[in-house]
């Protein structure tokens, strides 16, 4: 199945942030933060992706 991926930065306080997330309802409420205000400077979008399975 093909996706598309983005890549960006975190700066070091959402670093610090993400790895004190205790749990994925964190972490999806962390992310969804930092999507609303990517740096477009800093994210770089790959084209169609394959992922792998054994």
């Amino acid at each position: 199945m093909a996706a598309r991926a983005v890549m960006f930065a975190l700066d070091a306080q959402d670093a610090e942030r993400l790895l004190a997330c205790r749990s994925d309802d964190k972490v999806l409420e962390l992310v969804e933060e930092v999507e609303d205000r990517w740096d477009l400077d800093h994210l770089f979008e790959l084209g169609p992706v394959r992922r792998i399975t054994d």
